[in-house]
């Protein structure tokens, strides 16, 4: 499997960061192939459903890669022998699904070649130039990241039923046996929030908790409504000021009311959702990644950075 590949425009992106794409715009734009030597790629889990990682591979029975080229960044394959060196050993997989690992910033593009065309490949000294040209910046081919909020929110409900299911196998619900195996399993999956090492069962926050004073993911049920240029989700429970505390304080997602228009297609829609249902007056479930804020109206508010960071259901 290799970690980068391009489009047919000549873009450069992982496989994780093409599903994001998809994802986000509803643009599928392969063919793919290798960046550097440009031989075939079969891409998976990109633009249809799956319980694996995005990746690419080659053909069966096709031509491989060109010369030195391993279908890698020259930098990257530099590192990643001593990486594998250090590197502890995973945690054990449950089931045979693949969960996402980290929470990222939405990566741009790391580089745009002009293709050869007409079945050509490129010469070797190409190839080296492309190598050494591709920017690697948080280039990780071994860990599945996601910059879509999203992603998780479905990794982690497959999770809990992967959870319950695995702990009834040994115990009777609600005895401590069963609460024991169940979390776990929650916790034997890793997930980085920017760069925070955390599990999905420290990340995933609801109103019987008070919330951190650090970026988690939230969720809840409320109500949308318009203040001025915002849009505002009141959750329909109070959350404890503090841990253990009967006070109880009302929560607020906070986001823009306008959009541009040349947002991507996933924005666009969220943001209608939003707007549909500030005036329907009907209830919502939903999820938004960010840090909660004590404001002075003893209010907790949460404002969403990104629309990426904010996923809704009803």
């Amino acid at each position: 499997m290799s970690g980068l590949g391009m489009d047919r425009h000549g873009l450069v992106h992982s496989a994780y960061e093409f599903k994001d794409i998809f994802d986000r715009t509803g643009e599928y734009t392969g063919p793919f192939c290798c960046p550097f030597c440009e031989v075939s790629y079969i891409d998976k889990c990109i633009k249809t459903p799956c319980v694996k990682a995005p990746h690419f591979s080659l053909v069966p029975n096709g031509p491989g890669h060109l010369g030195q080229c391993n279908g890698e960044p020259a930098r990257y394959s530099e590192i990643a022998a001593v990486v594998d060196e250090i590197k502890k050993p995973r945690r054990k997989v449950v089931g045979e699904i693949e969960f996402p690992e980290a929470l990222v910033a939405a990566s741009p593009v790391r580089a745009r070649f002009k293709k050869s065309g007409d079945g050509q490949r490129p010469l070797q000294d190409e190839v080296e130039r492309r190598r050494h040209g591709v920017d690697v910046t948080g280039f990780q081919a071994s860990k599945f990241t996601s910059s879509l909020l999203r992603t998780f929110v479905f990794a982690h409900r497959r999770l809990k039923e992967l959870a319950r299911e695995h702990a009834q196998k040994s115990a009777a619900p609600s005895t401590l046996e069963f609460k024991r195996t169940y979390r776990e399993v929650m916790e034997s999956k890793p997930l980085e929030l920017y760069g925070e090492r955390l599990t999905y069962n420290d990340v995933f926050i609801n109103s019987r908790l008070s919330p951190p004073g650090k970026p988690r993911i939230f969720q809840g049920r409320g109500w949308v409504g318009q203040e001025g240029d915002e849009l505002v989700i009141r959750d329909g429970d109070a959350w404890p000021e503090e841990p253990r505390s009967s006070v109880k304080l009302e929560f607020f997602v906070v986001t823009d009311a306008n959009i541009a228009e040349c947002a991507p297609r996933t924005h666009r829609q969220l943001h209608s959702k939003l707007v549909d249902a500030a005036r329907a007056g009907d209830p919502v479930h939903w999820h938004a990644f960010g840090s909660v804020l004590y404001s002075d109206a003893k209010q907790f508010v949460l404002r969403v950075m990104s629309l990426d960071h904010l996923f809704l259901e009803q």
